[in-house]
């Protein structure tokens, strides 16, 4: 279970590395939104709503890599990109061969979130709820990070999942941001973006 709390610590920070270059100059009072729609071949089969202000960067995205990764960082942040300014990611992993495979696929990857049910004391379940996005199955799991500055997290950190299942594949669309900034214009416009989600066949 620390390896995949250091995987996610390294995901942000990585997050951040690539997106703090990526600062923006101008911000705007009313917020314009734009539709993400996937390339063709793409591991994203999926469209969603999101502000013109959020720039999203990817990993490769073709079947021959492990996972594919939209990340976008908090535009509003005083320091854009910054480890724990807050960051949205969404995960997908390559198709597997059937229904039951992915939902196995999808609840270890819960599992793992969850630390198999038995949490360390500076990690709290805020939320493990079903729920459905798009007229799919789905889970919403809401965790607080107590701060840990050995790990240079000086604040209470926020981190919201919504675990979609699909017929051959699961996606993870997840927030992290923190606590205090859990009503935040950043926080809002995430959930309006998940409300936004389309699968597609």
């Amino acid at each position: 279970m620390k390896t995949q709390l250091w995987h996610r610590i390294l995901a942000i920070f990585f997050a951040a590395t690539i997106l703090g270059s990526g600062v923006f100059l101008f911000r705007l009072n009313t917020v314009k939104w734009t539709t993400y729609s996937p390339e063709d071949g793409s591991l994203f089969q999926l469209k969603f709503s999101h502000p013109e202000t959020w720039t999203w960067q990817k990993t490769a995205d073709a079947p021959e890599y492990l996972i594919g990764s939209l990340v976008a960082a908090n535009p509003y942040a005083e320091n854009v990109g910054a480890m724990w300014s807050g960051v949205a990611t969404i995960l997908v992993d390559p198709p597997l061969a059937s229904l039951s495979e992915t939902r196995i696929a999808m609840q270890m990857k819960i599992n793992e979130q969850l630390w198999g049910g038995d949490a360390p004391s500076w990690l709290h379940v805020l939320r493990n709820n079903i729920t459905k996005i798009a007229q799919h199955e789905a889970r919403e799991i809401m965790l607080m990070t107590d701060p840990r500055p050995q790990l240079g997290q000086e604040d209470s950190m926020l981190e919201k999942s919504f675990y979609i299942l699909t017929d051959d594949r699961y996606y993870i669309v997840s927030l992290f941001i923190p606590y205090a900034e859990r009503h935040s214009r950043f926080a809002k416009e995430f959930d309006t973006l998940v409300k936004s989600i389309h699968l597609l066949p």
